[in-house]
């Protein structure tokens, strides 16, 4: 009796706040086609009078005119430059709450947003309806679809996202949504994704991020292949949801159909499917990490191929909403030419290296080279020409994954005392070079 109570209450609430949001879009609806300013911070050129009425500025109003008389013969970035030589600046004002607001130069991308907004021409666009506004414009209708032309002549459209699959999912470690760079017009080459060029990133420390988009766009393809066949992170993502049946065997299963459907999409499938299954993807300096929505994996796993996999209508409950994050380990970011194997110079007071560690190495790589030399023999095969152990051999082979460093170090005769060759050969060998270091004592 007290979940039904609880759920009935629920229910009426849920409908009042939908009820009251549909109140306030017909009122704004209703303002909008009357011509009316429904609010906000102010336009360029305008400010707010009693009443919520749109008056213009009398300082700012003159810069906008200029902007639209000049635009057709004098660049953007032109206008701007003169602009703040002359101490042009937004409008200064307090909000409601106390803080200081607007004061900021005026930027080649604020007059670009300013020549494209229909309001200075006396419009309002609601729904792509042209509705004559109640205010004074700035510009004629014939002047502002002139300066419409020159700026699409010179500033091509936005470049279509499905041939750049990434755009809008692809951010930077600090945040910053990147956009896509090169790769048209004449002279076109490499496409790169470079980050967006925010306003509290200009602190002349936080600088932005560009990576070259052929190569991101073939890792997330391929890390989400190898994703879906690893039945081991697939399996941990599902269960994520806590649950478990009959069904969720069955679509672990399904793995490996799905990878294969990946490799065959065009970019407009897998622009649909990476903004289904992706809430976000990040990359550093060291690794590619995407955000895999759960709700939507069990979809993808689920789907039987046909049309179009798209996000979802229903949104998930709050317990299904699970993310699980996937590293892509990878150097993208341009500009870094930095070495990419950890290894430090020697010191000047080197310790002596131990001979059975320097020999222990000498022979893997031998044994390596003799592997690759033989490839149509097995390892057992392999091994009884060198007169040791299936094993033996085996785990020779394994010292070539050591990582640089700890292999430096060896030579160097830097590594810590107690490290032996039983440590190497015999103890766990992760791939992961951070747990080896750990694990043999290299800190």
């Amino acid at each position: 009796m007290g979940r039904l109570v609880l759920n009935i209450l629920l229910t009426f609430a849920q409908f009042e706040r939908e009820l009251a949001g549909d109140r306030a879009r017909d009122k704004k609806a209703a303002l909008m086609r009357r011509g009316l300013y429904v609010g906000g911070t102010p336009p360029f050129g305008y400010t707010l009078a009693k009443g919520g009425r749109l008056v213009l500025d009398p300082e700012r109003a003159d810069l906008v005119r200029e902007m639209f008389d000049r635009f057709p013969s004098v660049p953007a970035n032109q206008l701007a430059r003169e602009f703040r030589s002359r101490g042009c600046t937004t409008r200064r004002f307090v909000t409601k709450s106390g803080r200081a607001r607007g004061g900021w130069p005026i930027h080649t991308s604020s007059i670009l947003n300013i020549l494209k907004n229909p309001i200075y021409a006396g419009y309002i666009v609601h729904r792509g309806d042209w509705i004559k506004a109640d205010f004074e414009p700035l510009t004629s209708r014939a002047q502002w679809d002139l300066v419409q032309k020159v700026r699409q002549s010179r500033f091509p459209a936005k470049r279509d996202p499905v041939g750049n699959f990434l755009l809008g999912i692809l951010h930077d470690e600090q945040g910053r949504r990147m956009k896509i760079n090169g790769g048209s017009g004449r002279a076109s080459g490499d496409r790169y994704y470079r980050s967006e060029y925010t306003s509290w990133s200009r602190d002349g420390i936080t600088r932005r991020v560009m990576v070259n988009a052929d190569r991101t766009e073939q890792l997330v393809v391929s890390a989400l292949q190898a994703f879906l066949v690893n039945r081991v992170e697939l399996k941990d993502a599902v269960l994520s949801l806590g649950l478990y049946s009959d069904e969720i065997r069955r679509l672990l299963r399904m793995g490996h159909t799905a990878a294969k459907r990946v490799k065959t999409m065009d970019r407009r499938q897998l622009r649909a499917v990476l903004l289904a299954l992706l809430c976000r993807a990040e990359v550093n300096t060291a690794e590619l990490r995407l955000y895999i929505s759960c709700y939507e994996l069990t979809r993808l796993l689920g789907w039987d191929g046909v049309g179009l996999f798209e996000k979802s209508v229903v949104k998930p409950t709050r317990a299904a909403d699970r993310v699980h994050v996937l590293h892509a380990p990878a150097f993208l970011i341009c500009g870094h030419p930095r070495f990419a194997l950890p290894i430090d110079p020697c010191p000047a007071q080197a310790g002596v290296p131990k001979p059975w560690l320097v020999e222990m190495l000498q022979q893997a790589s031998e044994l390596r080279s003799f592997m690759l030399a033989n490839r149509s023999k097995s390892i057992s095969e392999l091994a009884r020409e060198k007169r040791m152990g299936p094993s033996t051999f085996a785990r020779l082979l394994r010292v070539n994954y050591l990582a640089p460093d700890i292999q430096a170090a060896i030579v160097d005769g830097t590594q810590p005392d107690d490290l032996t060759c039983w440590h190497i050969l015999k103890g766990p060998m992760p791939l992961d070079w951070e747990q080896q270091r750990r694990l043999l004592g290299f800190g």
